[in-house]
């Protein structure tokens, strides 16, 4: 299975989530103020777990797994 491209370019973080939470199977929490920031990243190289880190690092936040569900805050 080829990998979805993971390239955003000032793309608003909701639709960020909703790429990775479709892309990996999971759910991302976070802050309602945040869906409209603007995230440029381009994951195409990383792992689940550092394409994750890598946005909440873009966005300034901590991140945290409980099961399938990522908390950004």
């Amino acid at each position: 299975a080829i990998a979805p491209a993971l390239i955003f370019n000032d793309v608003p973080f909701r639709s960020v989530a909703q790429v990775l939470e479709k892309t990996y199977a999971i759910k991302l929490q976070y802050p309602e103020n945040l869906s409209n920031k603007k995230i440029t990243a381009d994951l195409s190289g990383g792992t689940k777990e550092e394409n994750i880190e890598a946005i909440a690092f873009t966005a300034g936040l901590q991140v945290h797994k409980e099961g399938s569900v990522y908390y950004f805050k």
